[in-house]
């Protein structure tokens, strides 16, 4: 935690995180008093957006039409493990021509990911918003992040509300989003081999994929509920105001 958010965290005598890990660390800090610090908050998702229902024939030919699609979102940036995506694709593809990977975003690191995956079947669809990236995810069969520096991870949610079983690293917090062998599969960070073999069994398997894809769309319900109830929680009794302080949710 940076010392600023733990100073916050004193002055207001309360801090939620939307990562276990940032909680904890609270609970440990003395300098953040003992009550009620080290709470964990999550987010939502905007189901009238996202959903299976938005799969789409013409976004499914831009994302690279028949096969098996794997689906990134995110920032083009050499911190979320672009790296270690394209090698562990050009190595999965080796034995499946089948695959084909799609990537939605922007940044510095495009033109390093396009010299890594030259040669392989693959698209950089750019930044997509609203509808368009609500049809993205719904249009693809499955989903990998493989960044170890999330704080939270909020595509993870977005593609399993979509239907699509996920592929996660077991470093940053999208592990947190992902139950392994129910909703996605969890992999050891900065293994190519292991990224592989988890892209393998799920391109191998379709009746594994919407298995992971039915279970990953969740009660909402039951998420909102939480959802409301922590941040009730931390407001405290009506008419009562009291301080919150926010970590982990800017770099």
């Amino acid at each position: 935690m940076r010392c600023g958010r733990v100073r916050a965290a004193w002055r207001t005598g309360r801090l939620a995180a939307p990562w276990s890990r940032i909680a904890r660390a609270a609970r440990r800090d003395r300098r953040i008093p003992a009550f009620g610090c080290g709470d964990r908050v999550g987010r939502g998702v905007d189901l009238a957006l996202f959903g299976p229902g938005r799969r789409s024939r013409r976004m499914r030919r831009r994302l690279g039409g028949d096969g098996v699609i794997v689906l990134y979102v995110g920032r083009l940036s050499r911190e979320k493990g672009l790296p270690l995506l394209a090698e562990a694709f050009r190595r999965t593809r080796a034995h499946r021509p089948e695959l084909r990977l799609a990537v939605v975003g922007e940044g510095p690191g495009r033109a390093e990911l396009e010299a890594a995956l030259r040669g392989t079947p693959h698209r950089l669809l750019g930044a997509l918003h609203g509808r368009e990236l609500a049809e993205a995810y719904a249009s693809a069969d499955l989903f990998c992040l493989p960044s170890a520096t999330e704080t939270f991870g909020q595509v993870t949610l977005e593609a399993a509300a979509s239907g699509l079983p996920a592929v996660v690293l077991d470093r940053g917090a999208a592990a947190e989003q992902v139950a392994h062998g129910e909703t996605g599969l969890v992999c050891p960070a900065g293994d190519p081999d292991a990224l592989a073999a988890r892209l393998a069994l799920l391109c191998d398997d379709p009746a594994l994929r919407a298995r992971m894809g039915a279970a990953a769309a969740p009660s909402w319900g039951e998420v909102f509920d939480g959802l409301a109830a922590g941040y009730a929680d931390l407001a405290g009794p009506p008419g009562r105001a009291r301080a919150v302080a926010v970590a982990g949710t800017a770099a």
